[in-house]
């Protein structure tokens, strides 16, 4: 195990994480408990895939960090999908 793969398996998804969460988090300029849950929760689900990936199933470092993140985003992009509510076409007022 190099120092670049340690790296990669620990900062990125932290990073990523952050970088999502300070997104959100920060629009209304405060931090509530709720929005650190949220960035603890992103972390965990990014990292702990990636480090199971790399470490339990030998896969490639730059696999195993790529995979729960694009996981993440189709779930986001799916849950984000199914939060728009219908409209009926053909309905008249």
């Amino acid at each position: 195990m190099t120092l670049y793969e340690l790296y990669a398996v620990i900062a990125i998804p932290i990073l990523r994480g952050i970088a999502g969460w300070a997104q959100n988090a920060l629009a209304d300029g405060k931090v509530n408990a709720l929005e650190w849950k949220k960035l603890l929760e992103t972390v965990l689900k990014l990292g702990v895939p990636a480090t199971a990936l790399f470490y339990g199933f030998n896969f490639p470092v730059e696999m195993a960090v790529a995979f729960p993140i694009i996981a993440d985003y189709i779930y986001s992009y799916i849950k984000k999908i199914k939060t728009v509510t219908p409209t009926v076409v053909g309905k008249k007022k």
